[in-house]
């Protein structure tokens, strides 16, 4: 047992080991998710950075259970509904596997552009303490283990570029519309298509591809289902129930699945993936308003 889930285990039992002996009230909440991911970006041979990162809106809805401890402190555990994820971009040097029709696998290398909204939601269970320094202020902090129930993303790919042998690729895009968990190796919509051909060789591109339609399709899902990290937030408190408040999650397990990180950038003497194993973490900034009975 790793020693985060000692923490969590005991505050779970010093959580409801009090509920005998102290007051106990609930309440709910709802609100909304500014959330990001956190990670080491890939950059070109100029130093510049081709990745970017940026923070992507959802939503969040929690039950509350407070054990009062005395007046100003307490221990509060939720169960939360939790929408994260981010807004990933990709804009430089890169390389690109293309499938032609008669089975022939072409590597090329040329310039890519990527956009992708990705929405992953979580059961998230919070189990926090909290002070109440004044009637209407609260400050909270504790920790959080949260299951991904749901993956998805879209957005485009936009590519040009020469074939190892110098053949053009001409530009070509299509949409990107990821389900992490139910998407095959070849999920794809090829009801209208793009036709290139490539060292003499003709590659049907879809409308629209799949999660893993690029990458080598291996067991399990990009995203990892399990996450776990640390809260800090305050509330105010407009009267004795309604309050208003805000909360920061910083991600301290590695969101995605090794299996499948790799450079984007460049592939190795081989022309094979290059692995990146790196840690990707979940940041989120949560807002909401509820009520506490």
């Amino acid at each position: 047992m790793n020693r985060f889930s000692l923490l969590l285990f005991g505050g779970l039992l010093l959580t409801f080991g009090s509920l005998h002996a102290q007051e106990f009230s609930y309440g709910f909440k709802a609100g909304l998710n500014f959330s990001s991911f956190s990670g080491p970006l890939e950059k070109d041979a100029t130093g510049m950075e081709v990745e970017e990162l940026e923070f992507e809106s959802g939503f969040q809805v929690a039950a509350l259970f407070n054990i009062h401890l005395n007046e100003y402190f307490g221990i509060r555990p939720e169960f939360m509904y939790s929408q994260k994820g981010g807004r990933y971009r990709y804009n430089g040097p890169a390389y690109q596997f293309l499938m032609a029709d008669s089975g022939k696998e072409i590597v090329t290398t040329g310039d890519k552009k990527i956009t992708l909204n990705i929405t992953n939601s979580y059961i998230d269970i919070p189990v926090l303490a909290f002070v109440r320094p004044l009637e209407w202020l609260e400050f909270s902090a504790g920790v959080n283990v949260g299951f991904l129930v749901g993956s998805t993303a879209a957005g485009e790919l936009i590519y040009s570029g020469k074939s190892l042998a110098g053949g053009n690729v001409n530009e070509y895009s299509y949409t990107l519309e990821y389900n992490y968990y139910k998407d095959e190796e070849t999920t794809a919509d090829f009801a209208t298509t793009t036709v290139l051909t490539v060292d003499g060789e003709k590659v049907t591109l879809p409308f629209k591809a799949g999660a893993y339609y690029t990458l080598p399709k291996v067991d399990g899902s990009f995203f990892n289902v399990l996450d776990f990290g640390l809260n800090a937030g305050m509330s105010l408190y407009l009267n004795r129930s309604l309050f208003v408040g805000a909360r920061f999650t910083y991600g301290l397990a590695d969101v995605t699945n090794n299996d499948y990180d790799y450079s984007q950038l460049e592939l190795d003497g081989n022309n094979q993936r290059i692995p990146r194993a790196d840690t990707d973490r979940n940041l989120s900034i949560q807002t909401s308003v509820g009520f506490s009975f």
